[in-house]
């Protein structure tokens, strides 16, 4: 059910209070203008709400860090921490050698099947050859009367009326 809203200050008619004190019409002023709605908070254009002010943004100041290096820090610790790197760079380098040796087997794996299918059919074609001489006519001939079946069958799958017929 949707409201509708009339302005009743559009119509001629008005109520009027005569032969009543102040007071009442006082009352009932202040009755109809407390019945008046306001326009919802969305559609003003500028609202008097603290919530929509936006944040006031903190002055920027620049923040320096410090990082504080112990004076007195032992060669002994050094050497330990330089050995350490040491032994983990080795350890990514030994991984990435083994990585490329994955990959070069694989690769030459990859290489000796091409080589053996190569090979094997190079095989089978010098037999199919060699056996080839008196069938290859027959084969032509063959693949023509394929290509005209086939040719034959396309025709028919067309939709052409018979105009011959006297229907």
């Amino acid at each position: 059910m949707a409201a509708t809203m009339i302005d009743l200050t559009q119509f001629p008619h008005r109520t009027e209070f005569s032969g009543t004190s102040e007071e009442n019409v006082a009352f009932a002023k202040t009755f109809w203008q407390s019945v008046q709605l306001h326009p919802p908070m969305e559609s003003r254009l500028v609202s008097s709400d603290i919530r929509q002010r936006l944040k006031v943004a903190a002055p920027r100041s620049q923040v320096k860090v410090v990082r504080q290096v112990p004076k007195d820090e032992a060669p002994d610790l050094k050497k330990f921490f330089v050995r350490a790197k040491t032994i983990e760079k080795m350890e990514e380098i030994q991984r990435l050698n083994k990585l490329s040796q994955c990959r070069e087997e694989d690769l030459q794996r990859l290489q000796r099947q091409r080589q053996e299918r190569i090979r094997k059919d190079l095989g089978s074609r010098e037999r199919r050859m060699q056996s080839a001489p008196a069938c290859l006519s027959h084969s032509k001939s063959l693949t023509q009367v394929n290509e005209t079946l086939e040719a034959v069958e396309e025709i028919k799958q067309l939709d052409i009326p018979d105009y011959d017929s006297d229907e």
